[in-house]
């Protein structure tokens, strides 16, 4: 049985990188009751999914190689972090809902569900999506500087220094 619709109580795609590995796991994620949107994908299917009321399930912390990105503060340095789901957020109105998945024993995992990030002002622009994904990677802070020993970036990231 699913842990998703327990967790997320509408449909969710997790929008994945359009790899071997993708394609490896993808009868995972399906049998987890996801969606699958790979990242080649038009970001008008990621617009469709939102307004239905779904959920899109990211990682918010890779940008692959021409991505939008945005300069935060993020534990002792600045990152940039890929501006796309804080667009979607700030367009669509939907909430960004950080989330950790951290283990507890050997093939034991809690989840924390953190509360919902919304963009102040859809018509914002840019200013507006910076300042949401600035609270996201405050938010990250937070969550690592409690559980450094776990965090598993699968991507590396670009930092601009302290």
């Amino acid at each position: 049985m699913s842990l998703v619709p327990h967790i997320v109580p509408v449909p969710t795609t997790a929008i994945v990188t359009d790899d071997w590995l993708a394609c490896a796991v993808e009868g995972l994620r399906i049998r987890a009751g996801l969606g699958i949107m790979y990242d080649s994908e038009s970001a008008a299917n990621a617009v469709t999914l939102l307004r239905r009321g779904e959920a899109l399930l990211v990682l918010g912390d890779y940008a692959k190689e021409g991505m939008r990105t945005y300069a935060v503060r993020f534990l002792d340095a600045v990152a940039e972090l890929p501006a796309g789901h804080a667009v979607l957020a700030r367009v669509c109105g939907a909430p960004v809902v950080p989330f950790s998945v951290l283990p507890l024993a050997r093939k034991r995992w809690r989840i924390e569900v953190e509360p919902p990030l919304y963009a102040p002002d859809r018509n914002g622009g840019v200013e507006v999506e910076k300042v949401l994904l600035q609270k996201l990677a405050d938010r990250w802070t937070v969550t690592l500087r409690a559980h450094p020993e776990h965090w598993a970036a699968v991507y590396p990231m670009t930092w601009r220094g302290r």
